[in-house]
């Protein structure tokens, strides 16, 4: 039995970081070589797009993000794999390395699919994290618009909603752009 740490209620950078050293001494113990595929406010974090807190792992349901999660229960770690995502296809993501221990290798969904995951769901954090991506990598707004249309075309459920999510992005971060995006959207 693994004595479960007692970890803050909000997590900076330094909290991420210490949890997945744990984690990673966890999986040495074990004899476990462990990969996963972090999503959400720990990407954030790590790639730099936000200092803000966040206070779970949330994970792709791919490789071994099963086991990753068994680790997190016995180690008294809140995460979950996500498993409701129209837009993303979580075996297909372009990732980017966000932390490398010994037996753990987390990588974290890159910036496109960071916004159109963000996109997606569109509720707490999501709008400025989305901002906060677009910001730091540059992203023109001609790809935002591509992203919006393929997301658009897979997107499960109310694609007004979505669209509406989209048309607060571009009112924010592409303000000489909105007309423009209403008129191709329909969003009158």
């Amino acid at each position: 039995m693994t004595l479960k740490k007692k970890y803050p209620k909000e997590w900076d950078k330094g909290t991420i970081l210490g949890i997945l050293q744990d984690l990673d001494d966890y999986f040495v113990k074990k004899g476990e070589k462990v990969a996963v595929t972090a999503i959400g406010g720990v990407v954030i974090v790590l790639q730099g797009f936000q200092q803000r807190s966040t206070n779970d792992l949330d994970l792709a349901p791919v490789l071994n993000s099963g086991r990753f999660l068994d680790a997190c229960g016995r180690l008294g770690i809140n995460a979950q794999i996500v498993t409701l995502c129209s837009t993303v296809d979580f075996n297909d993501v372009e990732t980017v390395r966000v932390f490398a221990g010994k037996a753990l290798t987390v990588n974290g969904v890159g910036a496109e699919d960071l916004i159109r995951l963000k996109l997606e769901r569109f509720q707490k954090h999501d709008p400025e994290d989305i901002y906060a991506v677009i910001q730091k990598e540059n992203f023109p707004y001609e790809r935002f618009v591509a992203l919006v249309q393929e997301g658009k075309g897979y997107f499960i459920g109310r694609v007004d909603e979505y669209l509406v999510s989209a048309q607060l992005v571009v009112e924010r971060m592409y303000p000489d752009k909105f007309e423009e995006f209403i008129r191709l959207f329909g969003l009158l």
